[in-house]
C-alpha cells in the first residue's frame, strides 16, 4: 500500500485512514478522519478524541489495511477475533 499525497487526492468524508503528520514528533503517523474534505476540511483523531494534535502539516494518507482473513482465539485473555 502506498502513501497518497493530499495534493493528489483526499479520502472520502469521515473515512478512517492512516495519515503522516510531519510536524508532530510525538504522533507522526496515526489514524484520522477528514471532516468535510476540501480546502476547509478538518482532520481529527476519532479513536482517542485528540483534537489538540496539530494536523495542519498532514501531507500524505493511505487507506487502512484489510484485517487478517482468519478467526483467532486468545484464551489467555478471553478474546475472540472474527476477522474478514
Amino acid at each position: 500500500m502506498d502513501w497518497i499525497s493530499i495534493k493528489d487526492r483526499l479520502p472520502e468524508d469521515e473515512e478512517l485512514v492512516v495519515i503522516f503528520n510531519g510536524s508532530d514528533d510525538e504522533y507522526p503517523i496515526l489514524t484520522a478522519k477528514l471532516s468535510s474534505p476540501g480546502p476547509n476540511g478538518t482532520w481529527y483523531e476519532p479513536i482517542h478524541h485528540e483534537w489538540d494534535i496539530d494536523f495542519k502539516f498532514v501531507s500524505h494518507w493511505m487507506p487502512l489495511p484489510k484485517p487478517p482473513n482468519q478467526e483467532k482465539n486468545d484464551t489467555e485473555h478471553g478474546y475472540k477475533f472474527n476477522t474478514i
